[in-house]
């Protein structure tokens, strides 16, 4: 008996919060004079964008470059209408392609050269091997040591190329710059380069100072072998193999 009071009393509590909620919702008349308020905001209407004054200066515009091309298609009559049509048709392509020239024109002077034309300047500098060792002692001060092998790596190859008086080919791979010298001594510097590389930077292992370090002995190691050869008159490739391994510029 007594848990049926304490319902009722729930109950009769309740009722008047329930009323007061419906009564805050609001009917659908207000829903509909809300909605149309917010509709007809000046943010909300698109066709305002474009004023009768804007849209008259473009109406005039188009009119003053129909102009001179009506006048021209009246001037040739006596001709076909499908012969007038194609020259004005084709005066009016040649007259958009001056325009945009004279645009593009216009606008590549004002901005100067690209960055394509940079970028060919660039490549066109040659990085000596001093600049690319002085870039690995750097990377190494930072702490970088994956790029200061890179550089050393560089550097050791651009002392082959000017040893041999060739440059490689562009886009060469360490897997062919081994099998070039697999019967030389550069081989096992070049191999340990390669392997270093290939662990430290593609494989994203840790490349600590030591490796820097025994990088730095292998670079060495490569230009102590080229002043023998400088030394000896002797190309590092032996000649019957330069011509089968022969690169491009």
């Amino acid at each position: 008996m007594a848990v049926l009071v304490c319902l009722a009393n729930l109950f009769l509590g309740t009722v008047p919060w329930l009323g007061a909620l419906l009564a805050a919702v609001p009917t659908a008349e207000e829903i509909r004079r809300k909605a149309e308020e917010v509709v007809s905001r000046p943010e909300y209407q698109l066709e305002s964008e474009l004023n009768p004054e804007s849209l008259g200066l473009f109406i005039r515009l188009i009119q003053w470059l129909i102009t001179p091309l009506r006048w021209l298609f009246d001037a040739m009559e006596g001709l076909p209408s499908f012969l007038r049509w194609i020259i004005i048709i084709v005066l009016t392509m040649i007259l958009i392609a001056l325009i945009v020239h004279i645009v593009w024109s216009f606008v590549s002077a004002i901005r100067g050269p690209g960055r394509k034309s940079i970028s060919r300047q660039s490549r066109a500098r040659e990085v000596s091997v001093k600049e690319l060792e002085q870039a690995a002692s750097e990377s190494a001060l930072r702490r970088d040591y994956i790029g200061a092998v890179r550089f050393l790596f560089s550097a050791s190859l651009k002392r082959i190329e000017q040893m041999e008086e060739r440059p490689f080919r562009r886009g060469i791979t360490n897997r062919e710059l081994l099998k070039r010298y697999r019967a030389t001594p550069l081989y096992d510097p070049l191999c340990y380069f390669s392997e270093t590389i290939e662990s430290k930077w593609y494989g994203y292992q840790e490349c600590v100072a030591a490796d820097y370090m025994s990088c730095l002995e292998q670079a060495d190691r490569i230009r102590a072998l080229l002043l023998q050869r400088a030394a000896a008159g002797n190309s590092v490739v032996p000649q019957q193999k330069r011509e089968s391994h022969a690169f491009g510029a």
